[in-house]
């Protein structure tokens, strides 16, 4: 008797052992499934007359495995008057670059679309993306953890940053000329680790690489009615949006001349015999930023302001050249003992510093 309930357990945990294992694998298959339908839309931004970036964007995304869109970016310098003054605000059309302005509205365009065909989460890279080895299968187990968290608050984020430049290191360690950036641009938010794979950076910059939700891009469309200034330094800067980022990055820029923005990065002959010095070689590896690849040299070439539409154009390396001088011209007018004059250069310097810094803060806090 005692032999055949002892054949008679094993038989009902053999049986048990079996189901627990086919659901087991059910299980396994339906989160397999899952895994490949979490990608959302994947879109390039790419000018009309950038057919050659075009190519190469592709062929990145191909090498990637990614079934990617073409999204017609506006170009800048197409815009009508009536367009300029319609679709930016007054100061941004005297103050900022034509391509910047195309740059802004051909986001502002791709939110618009997301809202209009109202899709879940569109993800948009810029035909300067580089793309980590594994991007695909890297994106899709964060998206397949990401729709496994059970807390409400992560299901409903606004954007996530796929890549990007700025104050986003995860531990805090930010490059020096992040640092500066922050202080000048402002907008910053504290840093937030959310888990081992996704944080809240300090304040992002770059529109390279991100996915939007359908309620993020109608928060952003909100809070971004008009081109004002550089779109991510815009965007990125509301408190009221939900941003986070994941961590590795999955992009990188490759920092090389983008189309969107169509700004030339040529260097005047006196900056290039100063940047090509031992001292100034070891500054920009020193400020160089590791974390996000972020060169000096992409850093100085940033437009800050152009005044009007073919006028000159005030990046942040002329920016610091003024400065520069007029601190030089302090030192020389104390050596010589002129106190007067070192009053008026120090006096000039921080005209021209505070001058600079109230336009852009106008630009966008002005609508």
């Amino acid at each position: 008797m005692k032999l055949v309930w002892a054949r008679a357990f094993v038989l009902v945990f053999v049986v048990c052992q079996g189901l627990v294992m086919a659901q087991g694998d059910e299980t396994g298959d339906v989160a397999a499934q899952s895994m490949e339908q979490v990608i959302p839309p994947m879109y390039v931004l790419n000018l009309d007359r950038s057919k050659e970036r075009w190519e190469t964007a592709k062929a990145v995304m191909q090498e990637a495995g990614l079934d990617v869109n073409r999204f017609p970016a506006v170009d800048g310098r197409q815009l009508s008057k009536e367009e300029l003054l319609k679709e930016s605000t007054r100061m941004a059309a005297f103050f900022q670059p034509r391509g910047v302005i195309g740059c802004y509205l051909s986001h502002k365009k791709f939110w618009k679309m997301v809202v209009d065909n109202d899709l879940p989460a569109a993800i948009v890279f810029e035909d300067d993306v580089e793309l980590v080895d594994g991007f695909k299968e890297k994106l899709q187990y964060n998206l397949g953890r990401l729709a496994a968290e059970k807390d409400s608050k992560s299901q409903n984020y606004d954007v996530i940053m796929l890549g990007a430049i700025g104050r986003v290191h995860p531990q805090g360690k930010d490059a020096i000329g992040s640092l500066f950036f922050s202080h000048y641009i402002g907008g910053k938010r504290p840093l937030k680790i959310i888990n081992d794979y996704r944080y809240q950076p300090r304040r992002p910059a770059g529109t390279h690489a991100y996915m939007v939700s359908n309620k993020g891009a109608r928060k952003l469309l909100e809070l971004c009615k008009k081109a004002s200034y550089h779109v991510d330094l815009d965007a990125w800067r509301h408190p009221e949006l939900d941003i986070t980022m994941f961590q590795p990055m999955l992009a990188y820029q490759t920092f090389e001349h983008t189309s969107l923005t169509d700004v030339k990065r040529e260097r005047n002959p006196v900056a290039r015999t100063l940047l090509s010095t031992g001292p100034m070689k070891r500054l920009r590896e020193w400020a160089a930023d590791p974390h996000t690849r972020q060169p000096w040299s992409h850093v100085l070439a940033e437009p800050l302001i152009q005044l009007g539409k073919n006028g000159p154009v005030l990046t942040v390396e002329r920016h610091c050249i003024i400065v520069m001088s007029f601190v030089t011209a302090t030192a020389v007018f104390e050596y010589k003992g002129q106190h007067k004059k070192a009053m008026y250069a120090v006096g000039g310097g921080l005209t021209f510093v505070s001058t600079i810094r109230s336009i852009i803060y106008l630009l966008m806090n002005w609508r």
